[in-house]
C-alpha cells in the first residue's frame, strides 16, 4: 500500500486559481482532510490515487492550509488566491529570461509572481554556480553551458527574486510582470514544456490511432523520429510523464507556444496539425474540468531559413494555428512574426510578444 501523499504541486507559496473549484489530490490510500480559510473537504482513498474538490474563492490571502493526511498533520503556509496560467508547448516558451534580450531592469523581487516547474524527462544536468557563473553539471561530472531547469517540483512554488528570474522562461516572467503592473491580483505560472517536443507527445498513447489525424512514425516530422528525443517525444510520453502530474489543478489558462517541430512530414500538413491541436485543447479541457479553459495560441513566427526551404510546412503550421483559432471557442491567437527576429529559430527579442499575450489573458 502506498502511504498516502499530496502532489507536489501543493506547496509553501502556491497560487490556487480564484473563482473556480479548487481540486487538491495526492496518492496513496487513506483519509485526507484539508481546510483553508474556513473551508473543508475529506476524502476517504482505497486506492493509488485520491482527489477532492474545495468550493471557489474569491482572490485574496495569505492563508495557511492544513493537511491531514491519515494523521500526519503539516501546514502549508502564504497561499494566495489568484491567477494561474500553464505554459506549455516547445523551446520558445522555455527560452530563459538570461538568454533574452530583456533589460536587466525587468529582473526584480516580486512576492506577487510565483512558479513551480514541472520536472522534465530530459536529462540536461544540475546547476552549480562556479567563478565563472552558473553552469550545469551531468551525471558524469563534466561543466557546460547553461541548459535544462534551474527548479525541480520537490522545490515547490517559488517567489520571483531578481537573483533568480533569470532562469525562468522569459515569456512567462515577462507575461506575470506585465498582468501585475494592472492588477494587484497574484500570478502562479506553472512551467510544463519541452524543447523539441511534438504535439503527439502531449496526448495520451494512441489517442490519434482511430483519428484522421493520425500519421505513422515514419511519415511524421523529423524530430518524432530522432533517436535523442524518444525519450520525451513518443507517443504519450510528455502527456504522461509531465501533463498527467498535475491534473486536475484549476487555471486561468493556457499558453501554448509550439508548432515548430512540425514543418516537415505528414503532420506538417495544415488540416492534420489544425485537427490534432484542436483534439488536444477538448482533451486538457476534459482533464483539467474545466470545459471552457481559454487557451492562448501563440502562432510561430516568420523563420526565414525554414520558410525558404521547399515546401509549405512552416506556412502550413501557421495557417493550421489560425484555423483552430478561429473554429474552436474559447480560444485566442497571438502574432509573433512582427516583434520577432526572422532570422532566429528562437528570437531573443520575447517582451512586445509578452506584452501582447498579457493583453489577451488581462481581458479573459
Amino acid at each position: 500500500m502506498i502511504i498516502v501523499k499530496l502532489n507536489p504541486i501543493f506547496s509553501d507559496n502556491m497560487v490556487l486559481q480564484a473563482t473556480k473549484p479548487i481540486y487538491i489530490f495526492g496518492c496513496g490510500a487513506g483519509t485526507v482532510t484539508i481546510e483553508i480559510a474556513g473551508k473543508s473537504a475529506s476524502v476517504v482513498s482505497t486506492g493509488d490515487n485520491w482527489l477532492l474538490e474545495l468550493p471557489a474563492f474569491d482572490y485574496g490571502g495569505p492563508y495557511e492550509m492544513t493537511v491531514d493526511l491519515d494523521g500526519d498533520t503539516k501546514t502549508l503556509k502564504n497561499i494566495y488566491f489568484g491567477d494561474v496560467y500553464l505554459l506549455a508547448g516547445q523551446s520558445n516558451i522555455e527560452f530563459k529570461l538570461w538568454s533574452s534580450s530583456t533589460p536587466k531592469t525587468y529582473y526584480k523581487d516580486n512576492e506577487s509572481l510565483r512558479l513551480f516547474t514541472v520536472d522534465r524527462l530530459e536529462d540536461e544536468g544540475e546547476h552549480i554556480l562556479t567563478d565563472a557563473g552558473w553552469k550545469s553539471i551531468d551525471k558524469a561530472g563534466n561543466l557546460s553551458d547553461l541548459a535544462g531547469e534551474h527548479y525541480r517540483s520537490r522545490e515547490g512554488w517559488i517567489v520571483a527574486e531578481k537573483d533568480s528570474v533569470c532562469f525562468w522562461s522569459a515569456l512567462g516572467y515577462l507575461i506575470g510582470d506585465e498582468l501585475l503592473k494592472r492588477s494587484d491580483k497574484k500570478i502562479g505560472l506553472i512551467a510544463c514544456y519541452q524543447g523539441a517536443s511534438v504535439i503527439q507527445s502531449w496526448l495520451p498513447e494512441h489517442y490519434l490511432d482511430e483519428t484522421a489525424f493520425f500519421v505513422p512514425l515514419e511519415l511524421r516530422c523529423n524530430n518524432a523520429k530522432f533517436p535523442d528525443y524518444s525519450c520525451f517525444n513518443d507517443d504519450g510520453k510528455l502527456y504522461n510523464g509531465m501533463l498527467k502530474t498535475v491534473l486536475p489543478f484549476a487555471l486561468k489558462a493556457v499558453v501554448w507556444y509550439q508548432g515548430e517541430s512540425h514543418t516537415n512530414g505528414d503532420d506538417s500538413k495544415q488540416e492534420v496539425y489544425a485537427g490534432i491541436l484542436e483534439l488536444l485543447i477538448n482533451k486538457w479541457r476534459s482533464d483539467f474540468m474545466d470545459e471552457s479553459l481559454p487557451f492562448i495560441i501563440v502562432k510561430i513566427h516568420d523563420y526565414e531559413v525554414s520558410l525558404n526551404k521547399k515546401g509549405n510546412g512552416w506556412r502550413n503550421i501557421q495557417a493550421a494555428q489560425e484555423a483552430v483559432a478561429q473554429a474552436v471557442p474559447n480560444t485566442y491567437l497571438v502574432k509573433s512574426a512582427d516583434v520577432c527576429e526572422t532570422d532566429e529559430i528562437h528570437p531573443s527579442t520575447k517582451l512586445p510578444l509578452a506584452i501582447r499575450i498579457a493583453d489577451v489573458l488581462q481581458n479573459l
